[in-house]
């Protein structure tokens, strides 16, 4: 049984394209992501070290999980 996805009978209450242009608009404001993006060494150091960590456990977290793949591959492609 495929299971139903929350906002699949919600469009229009999620504007997703909006959802996920906010969502980059606030992680390009970041002071440290702006200050990787102009080259500041220690910042993309700082990035390296302590974030990247966090996203991949995160990665390692939600890969164990039995989540429906095929609406993300619907949405995004295969990666």
């Amino acid at each position: 049984m495929p299971i139903e996805l929350f906002h699949a009978d919600n469009g229009a209450f999620f504007d997703l394209s909006a959802l996920r242009c906010g969502a980059a608009e606030t992680i390009r404001q970041l002071s440290l992501i702006r200050c990787a993006a102009e080259g500041d060494r220690a910042a993309a150091i700082a990035l390296k070290v302590a974030f990247w960590p966090f996203v991949r456990e995160f990665e390692l977290a939600i890969d164990q999980q039995s989540l429906p793949r095929q609406p993300l591959v619907d949405n995004f492609g295969e990666q």
